[in-house]
Parts: structure tokens; C-alpha cells; sequence
């Protein structure tokens, strides 16, 4: 069995890197046990949030009827380990618990409604 990262999912690891070092902000990124608690939201994480959903990081699992990639878990996982490292705030809560619940349980109101603004952040 072979646990290594594929030449494609090494090749996103060094995207997500250059796009975060790009982004790099003290502001953003802190490694606190405070920040990495999840709790702490400000504009400025919330807006480097935005830009993920911007470049589709934020939907990658979702299908692409709701405006995801359709990709492998493991992208999503790259990306948080990458964002974690850093004391990024992680997808999480909107788009993998709030986000995934609508998509399997939620009416077409719901999905139409809310989707689209998770992927934005707007939400």
C-alpha cells in the first residue's frame, strides 16, 4: 500500500503554500492557543475565507450542482493541514458540517439559499 501524496496533490500542497505565503498576515495567521480554538473571527480572517472561496478551496468536496469541485477529500485535507500549521483559520464548521448537512438533508430553499453564500463566506 502506498501512503505517499500523488505528483497532483504535492503540486496543490505547493499552490496552497504560495497562495498562503502570498497572504501572510499576523493577523491571519497565529499560532495562540487562543486563535486555534476556532473562536476567534475578524474581518480580516474572514475575508482571507472569501479569497479561499474564491479560488474554489472551499468547495472542494461539494458537487459541482452546488457550486463545489467534485474532488477528493484529500485536497480538503491538504489544505487544512497547510492552513494549521500556519494558525490559519480551517474549513470547517460552515462548509464541512453546516454546508455537507444542507447538501444531504436540506430542502431546495435551504440549498439555493445558503450554499452559495458558505462558498463566499457570506455567512
Amino acid at each position: 500500500m502506498d501512503f505517499d501524496f500523488s505528483p497532483e496533490q504535492r503540486e496543490f500542497v505547493e499552490e496552497v503554500e504560495a497562495f498562503l505565503d502570498e497572504h501572510d498576515d499576523p493577523e491571519i495567521f497565529d499560532l495562540t492557543r487562543e486563535n486555534m480554538a476556532q473562536i476567534v473571527d475578524t474581518p480580516k480572517r474572514r475575508e482571507f475565507m472569501r479569497k479561499l472561496g474564491q479560488k474554489g478551496w472551499l468547495g472542494i468536496t461539494w458537487p459541482k450542482e452546488y457550486g463545489g469541485s467534485e474532488g477528493e477529500g484529500v485536497y480538503e485535507y491538504l489544505l487544512n493541514e497547510a492552513l494549521a500549521a500556519r494558525g490559519g483559520p480551517q474549513i470547517g464548521k460552515g462548509v464541512g458540517i453546516i454546508g455537507k448537512t444542507l447538501i444531504a438533508h436540506g430542502n431546495d430553499f435551504l440549498k439555493v439559499t445558503f450554499l452559495p453564500m458558505i462558498l463566499e463566506n457570506d455567512v
